[in-house]
């Protein structure tokens, strides 16, 4: 059994990565080839790139005609001019206007008369309905730049200007290795108890795909030193960068480092920053490797921060994400002093301000990387930072989908899920925030509708506006109508419990619904980690388990009134109003849609 290092020390990150920067050395340099101009379709040039022909080659006419002296026009008077055979010469589209002709006449304003002569109706200027040499692309002239993507429209401009290939970036290799005994792959089915499905190798397959990189997935290295050198060596013969995942820690299986050491130069074992506090940068026959965490956030993480950046620019990519300044919402956190913390947030951008609310850190959470659209980096220096702070945010999403997401808060239910993949299908996108009470962040700005909970038979919306209006003084408010369900509790099939009510959940382990969705209340009861849950006669029936129905209520939606009007909110109310929405709603089960979308404005009237 090897000696576990149970004391590991750490250096901070951007020691970290100057240190591993500096024991690459000019090992780690970008290489080029030349690809014909037609493949170069998403390639990254190398160096600019220059016309080598003028486009148009020759002064060409712009349409069909006849190519003219445009001095004859000058002192013509308001009639039709008569042009003799010497005095024209017919063309196409594309033909050369050869001197002494230097404009066209279109076609349609041509009249043939007898003996070769024409009538020409129109007047045209020097060079009108002609195409200059050189009008396009100019010989000599830069075309593109070193490091441009190349698009379609790029291969056509680079053809136009002679261009029959062109030098681009190649493609680094890199190699994924995951390790574990215990890993199987997804969908090969007899699992047995301490299995675990290997998702992290194509989260970062796919990642060093998106930096350009040409990568190869392994399977999986069992926990065996001999087997995991084996499988480095063959990985470092042909690839650029080799990531280790998993065993990178200091458990009696954790070998990486170890092998590292053999075949290399282990430079970090330790890095100040949480999650992915155990990555290994090392350097392995003049490359690159690094041993990434086990834990999906934690592998994410040390593959952004260190593997990207060199894949990156061994293709040509530029590196760095975008950065907003966004007000941190929920309550203060803590963190200890030294190390950098980097926080999976929801941002939204709410009348051009940008807001971060922070998402569960647990380091095995990898939804919660699906569900952030952004890093915020707490410095190694900050113990404490408080709600409604301006922080720095890396979006881990593009800026234009933020700025156009529609943001809701409140309780969840499966009716948004239905209600997001239906806006999905029409371009637009709703990211919804389970929490309890949602008028608070819609108080302070931070999304653009709240969901509510109200009594089923609670048909004044007029006293329900006014109630609002009261919450948030001098502004028009929005009341949508959402649908009238079923609420009831999950349990155990049987009812092992005997729950009949709310109040005998009083002595029950309760699955926690702030904050989570339908299916993974129900899913909490399904693994005993809970003996009840609230929540809807579908999450029961998806997950197995009985109902108890409990009184009906109303869930419905509020926003400014001003937000009604945008392109999302709009589409949200229509997906609302949809038949097709309650269509599904129907399948589901425990829904009354009537009125589903119907708005009524602080003020004013309804309207459907």
């Amino acid at each position: 059994m090897q000696k576990r290092n149970l004391n590991l020390p750490v250096v901070p990150v951007a020691d970290a990565l100057s240190l591993f920067t500096r024991a690459l050395g000019a090992s780690v340099e970008a290489r080029f080839k030349t690809v014909a101009t037609g493949d170069s379709l998403g390639r990254v040039l190398g160096a600019a790139v220059y016309a080598r022909s003028s486009s148009p080659m020759f002064n060409a006419s712009a349409m069909d005609g006849i190519a003219v002296r445009s001095e004859v026009f000058l002192n013509a008077g308001g009639e039709a001019v008569l042009l003799h055979e010497a005095d024209f010469a017919s063309v196409n589209t594309g033909d050369p206007v050869k001197r002494p002709f230097d404009a066209v006449v279109m076609a349609e304003d041509v009249v043939e008369r007898e003996a070769g002569a024409v009538e020409v109706r129109a007047r045209v200027a020097c060079r009108q309905n002609v195409r200059m040499a050189g009008e396009d692309v100019a010989s000599g002239e830069m075309l593109l730049p070193s490091r441009h993507v190349m698009r379609p429209v790029d291969i056509g401009l680079l053809l136009a200007g002679n261009i029959a290939g062109v030098e681009v970036y190649r493609r680094p290799r890199a190699a994924i290795l995951p390790t574990g005994t215990e890993l199987r792959a997804a969908g090969s089915g007899g699992y047995e108890e301490g299995d675990i499905i290997e998702s992290n190798g194509g989260m970062l397959r796919a990642m060093a795909e998106e930096c350009g990189a040409v990568c190869t997935l392994y399977p999986p290295t069992p926990d065996d030193p001999a087997a995991l050198r084996d499988a480095l060596k063959e990985a470092l013969s042909s690839h650029d960068l080799v990531v280790v995942n998993a065993a990178s820690s200091a458990g009696t299986e954790d070998y990486t480092v170890g092998v590292l050491r053999e075949l290399g130069e282990v430079v970090v074992h330790g890095v100040a920053m949480k999650p992915g506090r155990p990555v290994i940068l090392a350097v392995a026959g003049g490359k690159p490797v690094i041993g990434a965490p086990g834990y999906p956030v934690a592998a994410h993480l040390s593959f952004r921060l260190f593997a990207a950046p060199l894949l990156r620019n061994l293709s040509g990519l530029p590196d760095g994400a975008p950065v907003v300044r966004a007000r941190l919402s929920g309550g203060a956190r803590q963190k200890p002093p030294g190390a950098r913390e980097y926080l999976r947030v929801r941002v939204s951008c709410v009348d051009g301000a940008f807001h971060a609310q922070p998402l569960g850190q647990g380091s095995s959470s990898a939804a919660s990387l699906v569900k952030a659209d952004g890093l915020c980096l707490l410095g190694e220096s900050t113990t404490r930072v408080e709600a409604g702070e301006i922080v720095p945010v890396e979006l881990i999403r593009p800026l234009e989908a933020v700025e156009r997401t529609l943001v809701l808060r409140g309780p969840h239910d499966t009716l948004l899920d239905i209600v997001r993949d239906m806006m999905s299908e029409g371009g637009h996108s709703l990211s919804s925030a389970g929490e309890a009470d949602g008028l608070p962040a819609l108080e302070r700005g931070e999304c653009h509708i709240a969901a509510v909970r109200s009594p089923a038979d609670d048909a004044d919306a007029g006293a329900h506006l006014k109630d609002l209006e009261a919450r948030f003084p001098g502004e028009s408010i929005a009341l949508i109508k959402g649908c009238r369900r079923q609420a009831g509790i999950l349990v155990a099939p049987g009812n092992p419990l005997v729950i009949r009510s709310r109040g005998d959940l009083a002595a029950c382990r309760l699955a926690k619904d702030e904050g989570s969705t339908q299916s993974a209340l129900a899913a909490a009861v399904a693994s005993g980690s809970a003996d009840a849950g609230l929540g809807s006669p579908s999450a029961a029936r998806n997950a197995g388990l009985d109902f108890v129905p409990l009184d009906a209520e109303r869930y419905d939606f509020v926003c400014r009134a001003r937000h009604v009007q945008l392109p999302a909110c709009a589409a949200f109310i229509q997906t609302l109003q949809s038949a097709a929405l309650r269509r599904r709603l129907e399948e589901a089960g425990g829904y009354d849609p009537s009125g589903c979308g119907e708005t009524r404005t602080s003020g004013g009237a309804a309207s459907a």
